[in-house]
C-alpha cells in the first residue's frame, strides 16, 4: 500500500469522525468505516513489517460472543473451585 493510499485512509477516518448524522450521536457506519478502515492499515504493517503469516480479524459480535462464552466458563470454574472448598 503506498502513502497515497494511506493518506486517503487517514482522511475517509477524518471525515466520518467529524460528520454528523441525525441527532449527532456517533453512528455504527461510522465507527465501522473507521475500524474497517484503520484494520487494513494494521494489516498491512503486521504483513509488511512485522512479517505476521496469520491475521485473525473479528467482528464486535464476534467478539462479544467470544467473551460471553469465556466469561460462562470462567463462572462455572469459579462455582467448582468455591464447592470443593
Amino acid at each position: 500500500m503506498n502513502n497515497e493510499n494511506i493518506y486517503f485512509l487517514k482522511e475517509v477516518i477524518h471525515i466520518f469522525t467529524d460528520l454528523v448524522i441525525g441527532n449527532g450521536e456517533f453512528k455504527p457506519i461510522q465507527r465501522g468505516t473507521m475500524i474497517s478502515t484503520t484494520s487494513i492499515e494494521l494489516t498491512e504493517y503486521l504483513i509488511t513489517e512485522r512479517n505476521v503469516e496469520y491475521i485473525l480479524l473479528l467482528d464486535s459480535i464476534a467478539l462479544k460472543i467470544f467473551f460471553l462464552k469465556l466469561d460462562k466458563k470462567i463462572l462455572n470454574l469459579i462455582r467448582y473451585n468455591l464447592q470443593t472448598i
